[in-house]
């Protein structure tokens, strides 16, 4: 699991003017599978979903681009 904070920056195209102020908390879930493939080589397999909260809409940037259905694949080498 996954819990943290950040923010975003946006540079408005016409102007070289820096706009902040976007504070978000981060939740994110995983669920994750891990097979040995060799006693050298293991594969790892995940999906989990990225949650925003504290995210005010900006210009056309949306909690829902921000947010979603994340999946992920490690691959481990090295004796275990």
């Amino acid at each position: 699991m996954l819990f943290g904070s950040g923010g975003l920056n946006f540079y408005l195209k016409d102007k070289n003017t820096k706009f902040s102020n976007r504070n978000l908390l981060v939740w994110e879930p995983q669920l994750s599978f891990e097979l040995k493939l060799y006693d050298w080589l293991h594969a790892d397999v995940g999906i989990s979903y990225r949650m925003i909260s504290s995210y005010l809409d900006v210009y056309d940037v949306t909690r829902e681009d921000l947010q979603g259905i994340t999946g992920t694949l490690t691959f481990k080498l090295g004796e275990y």
